[in-house]
């Protein structure tokens, strides 16, 4: 018998035990899956808190380069602005702030807006980030808004001069003193001495230019100081400051002046690759001699030209005769054309048709306030066997039924070499609806749904077309079949 119950306390004993074993073994299992919830989430903590441990230190640059980009135009009142992306990211941990003050390329661009008695923690902080940036070149935008420039000026300047024989890219904005005058004082202390790394000069025309006289004093030799500058901005009346300008050997050049100065000028800048003019007095009515009277000018590199006439008056209200007589273009792809509102331009399109036929190669064409109708634009087209795209804005005249049919390809027409072959984009926003919607729908479909290779012309691919407040209304069904075969189709 004791034997027996031996033999059952000892059963009773493995039972408790297994079950035991097997309590713990489940708690273990818990906790191995607790310690993997929390591994996890210290991995994930990781990733986030210590991007370095993660991002090869190379990719990490790059994308540091990537964010910070200068606001040009984000200056705020009464306080001296620079750049802040750099200085915001060198604050996130100590391991950014290695990293972006190990980088020169954050620090090499530089926004400062200029104002009355700055602190001294702000020219510190000038000091500072010019400091970092080095020995890269570097691009400096000064902006001023001062009503007496001395103080301010000494203060800011000092710190710029100091390291001007790095500067790229130098802009220079804005207005100083009673008279609103541009900081003509700060632009002879940086432009005073040689500046070897300088490539890029823009000089706004933000003010009322009435300072040529008092600025005569102040002449630079540019060539000299710039032996390097390739790029230029500035209006008419800056060039009172400079001797010396290197036209020949700008590849970028933008510029506001009269149309005979305009002349001078590209007679003597023919190395240029883009160029936009700001010009006034471009009509002369009947006096025609300006014009006609020149010879042939050539650009036989220039890429992109953008042409904004302005300040139209009845004084010289007549045919726009700026350039298009005598300028040839045989590399031109890119031309832009703006008019100034109300404008009453009188526009000859058997001028600019032998504009274009030396200029043959143009594929992007923009219009903008054009007074021009349709006729005059189906000439356009019809002189240019290469554009690609065609921009119009507010051209309340252009955009009628017969430049619709104009436009319109018919395989019928197997013989007749179809308009602007090669368009494949079409943006005309502000139109007058002057066309039956019905024209304007035959047009896109000849073009979008019955092209078949082989074809003489080539598929749109992006059409935006907005009249304001005259809806255009298409049939549903070819809108859907539209949006299905092209990149991007919106009417408005």
């Amino acid at each position: 018998m004791e034997k027996m119950t031996d033999s059952l306390d000892s059963g009773g004993s493995i039972a408790e035990c297994e079950s035991k074993i097997s309590s713990i073994d489940a708690q273990i299992a818990k906790l191995q899956s607790l310690r993997a919830i929390e591994r996890n989430k210290l991995g994930k903590l990781k990733y986030h808190s210590t991007p370095l441990h993660v991002l090869p230190l190379e990719m990490l640059s790059e994308i540091f380069k990537f964010f910070v980009v200068a606001a040009d135009n984000d200056l705020a009142d009464n306080e001296i602005v620079v750049v802040p992306h750099a200085a915001l990211l060198s604050e996130v941990c100590h391991y950014w702030r290695q990293v972006a003050l190990g980088l020169p390329s954050l620090w090499s661009e530089l926004t400062i807006g200029v104002v009355e008695r700055p602190e001294e923690k702000h020219i510190q902080g000038i000091r500072a980030w010019l400091a970092r940036s080095s020995p890269l070149p570097l691009s400096i935008y000064l902006f001023w808004d001062l009503e007496d420039h001395i103080e301010s000026e000494s203060a800011v300047i000092n710190e710029i001069v100091g390291v001007k024989s790095r500067l790229k890219s130098l802009r220079i904005g804005g207005m100083v003193g009673n008279g609103r005058q541009p900081p003509t004082m700060a632009i002879g202390a940086l432009m005073g001495d040689p500046l070897p790394a300088l490539q890029t000069l823009r000089l706004d025309d933000s003010i009322e230019l009435e300072w040529a006289a008092d600025a005569a004093d102040a002449r630079i030799d540019l060539s000299a100081v710039a032996p390097h500058l390739r790029t230029v901005v500035f209006p008419e009346d800056y060039l009172n400051l400079f001797d010396n300008v290197p036209w020949p050997q700008f590849k970028d050049l933008k510029f506001f002046t009269a149309i005979d100065d305009t002349f001078d000028i590209l007679r003597q800048s023919r190395n240029i690759e883009q160029l936009e003019i700001r010009t006034i007095q471009w009509g002369y009515g009947e006096d025609t001699s300006l014009a006609y009277g020149q010879p042939t000018l050539a650009l036989p590199v220039l890429r992109h030209f953008s042409l904004e006439l302005e300040f139209s008056t009845t004084d010289i209200i007549g045919e726009i005769l700026p350039l298009f007589h005598c300028l040839a273009c045989p590399a031109l792809t890119s031309f832009r054309m703006h008019f100034e509102l109300d404008s009453e331009a009188l526009w000859n399109h058997q001028e600019f048709a032998l504009f274009q036929s030396r200029s043959p190669h143009i594929q992007h064409l923009e219009l903008s306030n054009a007074m021009l109708d349709s006729a005059d634009l189906t000439s356009m087209l019809r002189f240019s066997p290469a554009l690609k795209s065609l921009i119009l804005a507010s051209c309340n005249e252009c955009i009628d039924d017969a430049f619709l049919q104009a436009l319109e390809y018919r395989e019928s027409d197997a013989d007749a070499e179809p308009h602007a072959a090669r368009l494949e984009v079409l943006s005309w926003i502000g139109l007058r609806h002057k066309f039956h919607d019905s024209v304007l729908e035959g047009m896109l479909r000849s073009r979008c749904l019955t092209v078949t290779p082989p074809s003489k012309i080539a598929r749109l691919k992006k059409v935006h077309i907005d009249c304001g407040g005259g809806h255009v209304m298409v049939d549903a069904a070819f809108a859907a079949q539209m949006e299905a075969c092209i990149e991007e189709f919106v009417i408005l």
